[in-house]
């Protein structure tokens, strides 16, 4: 049954005789519901609860991470000097038939979900292959996020490094303006509760391939 406080008469000055006029016997009645004497009866079906009543989430500093009742959120975002790369060995050179993606250093979000939840990944890099001299064509190189190892083919991007080929510019390691900005997002529709992992993998035709200005994050809502 629902919990019934004491009624304190109006008026009542509380501090002058707190056990007296109910208030004690109120505090250890609540204390002593909410412990276990709630019952699903008293809980109206809906409307019962408010973003108000639900208490602020756990900062964890170390992993970026946000966790709240109802969800987490978290991510990285790289300094403003902060490069990370990929090369050609193991990925792109000689051009494969089935190139090995390697880690973009950095882009990788570990996290644990209590239940089922829908997540939503996002991520953003400015990548830049830089000029090779003697290769004849722009090096391609491709990204694509990986969920607990597994491909996500939808969120691959690429960028291709267009090479002056009358001069190759290698000694004043031109770079080209036509460099595509790399911006995605990925909903990942109940997944599993555990721990989990993503991040972005890529492989590069040229001698080696880096980002700037790079993020990822993600929120999780419980189901």
């Amino acid at each position: 049954m629902a919990f019934t406080p004491v009624t304190i008469p109006t008026g009542t000055i509380l501090s002058t005789n707190p056990a007296g006029e109910g208030l004690q016997d109120n505090l250890d009645k609540m204390r002593d519901y909410v412990d276990g004497g709630v019952v699903a009866a008293d809980l109206a079906t809906d409307g019962w609860v408010e973003a108000k009543h639900v208490m602020r989430g756990h900062y964890n500093p170390i992993v970026n991470m946000h966790t709240f009742v109802t969800g987490l959120d978290g991510g990285y975002s790289s300094a403003t000097n902060e490069m990370s790369f990929v090369g050609d060995g193991p990925t792109g050179r000689g051009a494969p038939d089935n190139p090995e993606d390697t880690n973009f250093s950095n882009t990788g979000v570990s996290f644990f979900l209590r239940s089922a939840a829908d997540v939503m990944f996002h991520f953003t890099a400015y990548p830049i292959t830089p000029s090779i001299d003697s290769l004849d064509a722009g090096p391609l190189t491709k990204a694509t996020v990986y969920i607990d190892g597994v491909k996500a083919l939808e969120t691959q991007c690429s960028t291709r490094h267009i090479i002056d080929l009358s001069s190759h510019q290698a000694t004043d390691f031109w770079l080209s303006h036509c460099q595509n900005v790399w911006s995605g997002f990925l909903i990942s529709k109940n997944l599993g509760g555990g721990e989990h992992t993503i991040t972005i993998r890529g492989e590069t035709e040229g001698r080696y391939s880096f980002l700037m200005n790079f993020s990822v994050s993600l929120e999780a809502f419980y189901r």
